[in-house]
């Protein structure tokens, strides 16, 4: 259930305005994301391979390293 005014990378607010469902194309991103870190790449490389996979984020422009980040925090990538 939502618990602030933004959902979490993965997700998106309900019509209700309350119910937290799946997101399948930032799904899909932190699939990727949790793929590259077992592949032992460093969140820089990581970063690359999003832009050349074509992930941006919600306002459609390139993550940055503090973004990928707090993606990586939220889902619970080390």
């Amino acid at each position: 259930e939502r618990t602030s005014l933004h959902a979490p990378y993965g997700f998106r607010i309900g019509t209700d305005g309350k119910t937290l469902l799946p997101d399948a194309d930032e799904q899909a991103m932190i699939t990727s994301i949790r793929e590259a870190r077992t592949r032992g790449l460093s969140q820089r490389a990581i970063l690359a391979e999003l832009d050349a996979q074509g992930y941006t984020t919600r306002k459609k422009t390139a993550f940055s390293l503090q973004q990928l980040q707090r993606v990586m925090s939220q889902a619970h990538i080390a």
